[in-house]
């Protein structure tokens, strides 16, 4: 009997674990510009987001130039379209990773202007397009 419950407690916690990785996000702590977050789709990626400016980096392997330390190192990514604002002294960005869907995005929190990573063979984030303007062609639903 011990060990049955043993057997369902373990079941229980391995089902809410499951259901508990379908979306990451980072937080918006007051007074945090930087934020680490990794990739549950990929655990080899991590990413360095300015939460202040939009700017990520994606953490890589550089060559080193001299005999010790780590070979480590932030590398920026590319965020089209990113506005160029001044530093506001508060967090407007935030990344979200959804496990179900397969998508890591970065979002203005602003504006809720979003950005994609992975619909560009250049590793490049995208635009999501804006269909809230419903002369957008793209947007259009066509049978």
């Amino acid at each position: 009997m011990k060990k049955a419950f043993v057997f369902v407690g373990l079941m229980l916690l391995c089902v809410f674990g499951v259901l508990g990785q379908d979306v990451v996000q980072t937080s918006t702590l007051e007074g945090s510009r930087f934020e680490m977050i990794q990739s549950q789709l990929d655990k080899a990626v991590t990413f360095r987001l300015d939460k202040f400016t939009g700017t990520i980096d994606r953490l890589g392997t550089c060559p080193k130039d001299d005999g010790f330390g780590s070979n480590k190192c932030w590398k920026e990514m590319v965020v089209l379209e990113l506005p160029k604002t001044a530093s506001t002294g508060r967090a407007r960005y935030q990344i979200v990773i959804n496990g179900q869907w397969k998508l890591t995005m970065l979002m203005q929190i602003d504006t809720g202007r979003t950005w994609q990573l992975g619909g560009d063979p250049q590793d490049r984030w995208s635009p999501f397009i804006d269909c809230t303007d419903k002369s957008n062609s793209v947007c259009l639903w066509r049978p």
